[in-house]
């Protein structure tokens, strides 16, 4: 009786797994190190310990198909908070603003599936505010009048970017704070984080998930299409070279013009090198950077290709422009007709009504509310001129002396890629 009863506590522990096994659902594993691109829903404070909440802004793809849609509900919590870097500091300071600016630090924890069941994982968010930019026409106008239309259009771009993610209340909070000398810091609702999955996620299928597209001939087919990317490592005209060899990953998979066939599934990396490469410097000198995509490393082989950059996130301060062969360029904050305005209000300061309180609060904007209440309440005209001039030297050596800006495209930032015969 021992050995029959212990025969078949055996064959239970046997076949047990494989009927687990059978009873669970398929599930697909996306690999650690992808990022989950998730926009906040509601404004939260960054006080650590706050529960946050978002969905997802990007799909999420598995060789062909999506594995986690558009709007999936994200959660996560504010872990810590650290300290500005000491130049934005400084320039916040500069501007009026004696806030103790902090960055939240943010990790995400669960998501909620179609069936409402959440899934567990842990992954670190780095804060991703950023705009779409695309390429710029090659016979762009470049007169003055030109130059500055086409920086009009692009603040136009930037504020519609930031209209779209944002509430109009919001808007108008956000905008006052930037005028107070001290002011609460939140998370703002739009406010877009990429979470880094440390570990693989197994995500739950249909069972009725629909078979593979088959693989077609990439480099018979030679697509002319643009291919989604995201960049493997950072980028910036800083510190890389020209020469240095890149790399980016498809983030959308590639099929042909009837999509009966996959040409590139998720995943496949772009190898490519920088082509030219320039260090921002003194005097307002902008860095420029430049690179091309040269090969498609597939399982089997490896196919050539020409890959130039036609669109990228960029950081709205960075007012990022992309030229017609795919060579990126920051431009000054601040147009050129910014400077002139202001020295219109500074020449204004010296006028007869330079000591009204309407005008003083007009001309004195080079420290925000500090400078236009301290301009207002001395009935001064000199005060009132002070900051205006301030307000404009300012302005010149930000624009004018000191160092430009790099172009940097951090880890993970989204690129379109146009494939052409070369």
């Amino acid at each position: 009786m021992l050995a029959r009863l212990l025969l078949a506590v055996a064959a239970s522990a046997l076949l047990s797994p494989a009927l687990v096994a059978e009873d669970l659902p398929p599930a697909a594993t996306i690999p650690a190190g992808v990022p989950l691109r998730v926009a906040l829903d509601h404004r939260y404070s960054i006080r650590t310990g706050t529960r946050v909440e978002g969905r997802l802004t990007s799909a999420v793809y598995l060789v062909d198909h999506v594995v986690l849609p558009v709007d999936t509900p994200v959660y996560g919590v504010v872990v810590g908070r650290h300290p500005v870097k000491k130049s934005i500091r400084i320039n916040a300071l500069l501007d009026g603003d004696f806030t103790p600016l902090a960055v939240p630090e943010v990790r995400f924890d669960a998501l909620q599936l179609p069936d409402g069941s959440l899934l567990q994982f842990s992954a670190p968010a780095i804060e991703r505010d950023a705009v779409t930019v695309r390429m710029t026409s090659a016979t762009a106008d470049t007169s003055v009048r030109g130059r500055l239309k086409t920086e009009f259009a692009a603040r136009r771009q930037e504020m519609m970017g930031s209209y779209v993610s944002k509430g109009r209340v919001e808007r108008l909070e956000q905008y006052f704070y930037k005028m107070l000398p001290y002011h609460p810091q939140n998370l703002w609702t739009g406010q877009q984080f990429d979470a880094n999955l440390q570990q693989p996620l197994a995500v739950p299928q249909p069972a009725s998930q629909p078979a593979s597209l088959p693989l077609g001939d990439f480099a018979a087919a030679r697509s002319s299409g643009v291919l989604e990317a995201r960049l493997t490592r950072n980028l910036t005209s800083a510190t890389c070279p020209a020469g240095m060899p890149i790399e980016a990953v498809l983030s959308k998979p590639l099929f042909d013009e009837k999509r009966e066939h996959l040409l590139l599934p998720e995943g496949t990396v772009l190898t490519g090198s920088i082509v030219e490469s320039h260090r921002a410097a003194m005097f307002g000198r902008n860095g420029h950077l430049r690179f091309t995509f040269r090969k498609v490393e597939m399982p089997e082989n490896t196919a050539t290709i020409h890959g130039i950059l036609v669109g990228a996130e960029s950081a709205p301060g960075q007012n990022l422009s992309i030229d017609s062969e795919g060579g990126t360029r920051a431009s000054s904050p601040n147009p050129a007709l910014g400077t002139l305005a202001l020295a219109v209000l500074a020449a204004a300061s010296h006028g007869d009504d330079g000591g009204t309180p309407l005008n003083a609060a007009i001309v004195s904007n080079g420290f925000a509310l500090v400078g236009r209440l301290a301009s207002v309440a001395s009935g001064n005209k000199n005060v009132a001129s002070g900051f205006a001039y301030y307000a404009l030297g300012k302005n010149v050596y930000r624009r004018y002396i000191a160092r430009g800006k790099d172009v940097v495209f951090p880890q993970n930032t989204r690129v379109q890629i146009e494939l052409a015969e070369r």
